[in-house]
């Protein structure tokens, strides 16, 4: 479950080689992430999208992806998770 009070906003642009040769064109902007932990985020979106065999549906993938791997992408990206009760 993810917190109300960490937003994580996902813009993107389908790019006119999207889907077979480049993923969409997309910025992510919250406050609690800093510019090298976004990067990371988004490095790890263009991997799922190289690795992903149907890259029609990417966003709702990278959604999916995020959401299920919160707690597991936050380690990743060095921040303190802490446990909401």
């Amino acid at each position: 479950r993810l917190p109300n009070d960490k937003p994580l906003v996902l813009k993107f642009n389908f790019t006119p080689n999207y889907p077979a040769d480049e993923p969409p064109i997309f910025t992510l902007q919250t406050r609690w992430l800093n510019e090298e932990q976004l990067e990371l985020l988004k490095t790890a979106l263009v991997r799922i999208f190289k690795e992903n065999t149907d890259k029609r549906g990417i966003i709702a993938v990278w959604v999916e992806w995020y959401v299920t791997h919160y707690n597991a992408t936050l380690s990743v990206l060095s921040i303190e998770i802490q446990k909401l009760h």
